[in-house]
């Protein structure tokens, strides 16, 4: 039966380029090691419980209920299943919220990829709880070479600077732009 599932979510991943359902996959496990390899698993040891959230999650992309929908969706669960979902009644926010920030923040990358974009903002504006690695850089223009060597303090396996930026609930994104824009932005990267 899982067979059959995972088989009609692929056919539903056609239209995705290959690189963003890759992300997707491996985001949540599909990426046939069963297993999910991000602060997810640390949620919860119950198999049953990290696949049902594995089809809520995958099910609210795919669909394109949206980040709302999904959370409730997710909210409703875990009301549903007392005792056993309970583990996730702290995380649930952020399991939906990365999954579309990381999500969006692929497909940004691989539309300034193609476009020759190699500068970008770091924006998203900052809350009482932003981080100071967020704070450090809300707003700065950076290379892609800048970027990719971010280093905040995060317990994320296999940090990805582009798509995961401060770490678990960061709410920032990159800003792809022109070099034009870049120099004037910061003058230091004038020609």
């Amino acid at each position: 039966m899982l067979n059959q599932y995972n088989d009609e979510l692929h056919a539903k991943l056609i239209p995705l380029s290959a690189e963003i359902q890759s992300l997707i996959e491996g985001w949540l496990g599909l990426n046939g090691n069963g297993r999910l390899e991000n602060y997810f698993t640390h949620s919860s040891n119950d198999p049953s419980l990290l696949e049902d959230m594995k089809k809520l999650l995958f099910q609210g992309f795919i669909s394109q209920q949206g980040y709302d929908t999904t959370k409730k969706a997710i909210r409703k669960y875990i009301k549903e299943n007392v005792g056993k979902a309970e583990v996730l009644e702290d995380s649930y926010y952020d399991l939906v919220s990365d999954m579309y920030s990381q999500i969006d923040r692929a497909i940004a990358n691989q539309n300034a990829l193609k476009l020759g974009l190699n500068y970008a903002i770091y924006e998203g504006g900052l809350t009482n709880t932003s981080r100071d690695f967020c704070k450090d850089h809300n707003g700065k223009v950076y290379t892609r070479d800048e970027i990719m060597a971010f280093k905040p303090e995060t317990n994320l396996p296999n940090y990805n600077p582009i798509q995961d930026m401060g770490g678990i609930g960061c709410r920032h994104h990159l800003n792809w732009i022109p070099h034009t824009v870049a120099a004037i932005l910061r003058p230091d990267l004038k020609r």
